[in-house]
């Protein structure tokens, strides 16, 4: 992993940083024209939510070296892949909670991974572990763009 930080007066100095695009203002009302920069809007944040950087391939390192449990030992990923919470108690569909993943289960689809939006930047990341696929889409270009594209990629990977 070499691309990521957490630290958010990195972000100045880093050269491949992307900005955060959305139709919003602070307050969260939608203003309709073009698309602005976070960065003009809300110059104290500039960040993710979490205030983390990264890119799809590190993302994918650092998954891939938990499920290999080259950072965590096996007992220690199970835990944090364990079922702790529902999510949306009552659907047909099952989404649980665990340390730091997401669990869902849609029709013949599984996946573990994590998910996040903030005004103008979304992140997806899914495993399908019976497929061995991983999907991880980041998106500047508005909060929800990223889901749209991965909600894409999983209906061809088992289309409804």
């Amino acid at each position: 992993m070499k691309s990521y930080f957490s630290d958010i007066n990195k972000l100045s100095d880093h050269q491949n940083n992307a900005t955060s695009y959305t139709y919003t203002n602070y307050e969260g009302d939608f203003i309709d024209g073009i698309r602005r920069g976070n960065d003009k809007m809300m110059p104290s944040f500039v960040g993710p939510e979490g205030g983390i950087y990264s890119t799809t391939r590190d993302l994918y390192t650092y998954f891939k070296a938990i499920n290999n449990h080259t950072i965590v030992d096996k007992q220690t990923k199970e835990l944090l892949h364990e079922k702790h919470a529902e999510i949306y108690p009552g659907k047909d569909e099952s989404y649980h909670y665990g340390y730091g993943f997401s669990m869902s289960q849609q029709g013949g689809l599984s996946t573990i991974g994590h998910s996040g939006v903030f005004l103008g930047v979304g992140i997806r990341f899914e495993y399908y572990p019976k497929q061995d696929y991983s999907v991880i889409v980041l998106s500047n270009y508005g909060s929800i763009a990223g889901s749209v594209v991965a909600d894409h990629i999983k209906d061809l990977i088992e289309p409804k």
